[in-house]
């Protein structure tokens, strides 16, 4: 901590050598390394807060979606899936056992990455 800065002086015939502490380097790097109790406190429960804001507005859009819109299968399969062609193709795509549509916990997945969601897979 005990870092000095030179700094050369001349004036007329007069050379000297004048040294300084760095004390906005020190003190930023005290602050940094030593952060006091509260604030890393708020720094967690925004962590907490912005991590369940996100996850809960999926899960809440996901129950609601498959409530009013994902509920029947051969709705999703004659709409939403129809551009596959294929009835086989879109009956597992419904029906998988990961990421289907035939409940709102796989929904979830499916809204995450249509948010681009860090989540999301």
């Amino acid at each position: 901590m005990n870092e000095a800065y030179g700094m050369q002086l001349t004036k007329g015939n007069i050379n000297e050598v004048y040294s300084h502490l760095n004390a906005a380097g020190l003190s930023l790097w005290y602050q940094m390394t030593n952060k006091p109790d509260f604030y890393q406190t708020f720094e967690a429960l925004t962590r907490v807060r912005q991590q369940f804001v996100e996850e809960f507005f999926l899960k809440t859009v996901a129950y609601q979606a498959y409530n009013y819109m994902f509920k029947n299968k051969d709705v999703v399969t004659g709409s939403i899936l129809k551009f596959l062609n294929n009835e086989t193709m879109a009956n597992s795509i419904y029906s998988d056992a990961i990421f289907g549509m035939d409940s709102s916990q796989k929904l979830f997945y499916w809204f995450g990455a249509y948010r681009g969601n860090k989540t999301s897979f």
